[in-house]
Parts: C-alpha cells; structure tokens; sequence
C-alpha cells in the first residue's frame, strides 16, 4: 500500500520559509559540505584550531537559512509559458 506524500520534508520546510527551489537546493549543498568538513579535516589533520573556519562557515550557512527570506521577497516559482498562457498571450510555434 503506498502512502500520501508529505510536505515535512527539509527542502518544503525551507520553501515554506520562502526559499525557492534552486536555493534550497544551494542551502542543502553547503550544510552538506560544512558538515563534511567539519568531520572530516580532523580526521585527516590532526589540529585542532583548523575548525575555527568550518565553525564560521556553519555560522553563515545557519544565518542565511534563517535570515535570507525575510529580506526577500518571496520568488515566484511559476513558469514563463504557464503565465503567458493565463494572460492568453500564448503563441504557437
């Protein structure tokens, strides 16, 4: 039996945040290499002070997730052709 999907998933949260789809997708790429980083440099390195920069780098990434939809406005996600073809302008090709 196949279930419903849901909107609880990270990338609709951060839509509904007001993130469109191309930045949500750029948001889950940079937690994605903060947080590798941040794993993996001690692994290879044995410093400690060389997290310092990854810790900044999350700090930034963790603000502009938070902070970047409510500077502004929300994105219209719908496509070109779907807004000519309301207006009637919609030629053929």
């Amino acid at each position: 039996m196949l279930e419903a999907g849901d909107k609880q998933h990270l990338h609709h949260r951060l839509m509904e945040m007001g993130h469109g789809h191309r930045r949500a997708v750029v948001i889950l790429w940079a937690w994605t290499t903060v947080l590798s980083a941040l794993v993996l440099y001690p692994i290879y390195y044995q410093r400690g002070n060389e997290i310092i920069p990854i810790g900044i780098a999350a700090l930034a990434v963790l603000l502009f997730t938070i902070l970047r939809p409510r500077f502004t406005a929300p994105a219209e996600d719908e496509p070109l052709a779907d807004a000519h073809a309301a207006d009637g302008e919609l030629t053929a090709r």
